[in-house]
């Protein structure tokens, strides 16, 4: 298993559905980074998963631009599009952080969201 913390901005609002009896929160993070090679600055996407009642409470305040940090495993998924082999990096997060939107000069209260405690 390989643990990661993700920190960007959400690509589009979260989509909940319901897979086996249980409730999973998608969506997508774009992280800056600077390549040096290419010496500019480059965006890598990182999709996310989020399990349960923390992905039920959290689903309306996961809209896109909103800034985000996700802990959890880190995985390559594999998958087909249109008769080719695509490959997504998905974090399966075991804690979500709310850091508020792009647009903000400063960023929100912390709202972490555990096994144990559900704030909202």
């Amino acid at each position: 298993m390989i643990s990661a913390t993700v920190t960007g901005n959400v690509g589009k609002d979260a989509v909940k559905r319901e897979h086996d009896g249980n409730t999973v929160l998608s969506f997508s993070l774009a992280s800056r980074r600077y390549d040096s090679k290419a010496k500019e600055d480059v965006t890598d996407w990182v999709d996310v998963s989020l399990w349960g009642k923390r992905g039920e409470k959290l689903a309306q305040y996961i809209t896109k631009g909103s800034r985000i940090a996700a802990r959890g495993s880190l995985y390559m998924r594999e998958y087909d599009h249109e008769g080719q082999k695509r490959h997504a990096l998905t974090l399966r997060a075991d804690d979500v952080e709310l850091l508020g939107s792009k647009d903000d000069k400063k960023p929100a209260a912390q709202s972490n969201v555990g096994d144990d405690e559900i704030p909202f």
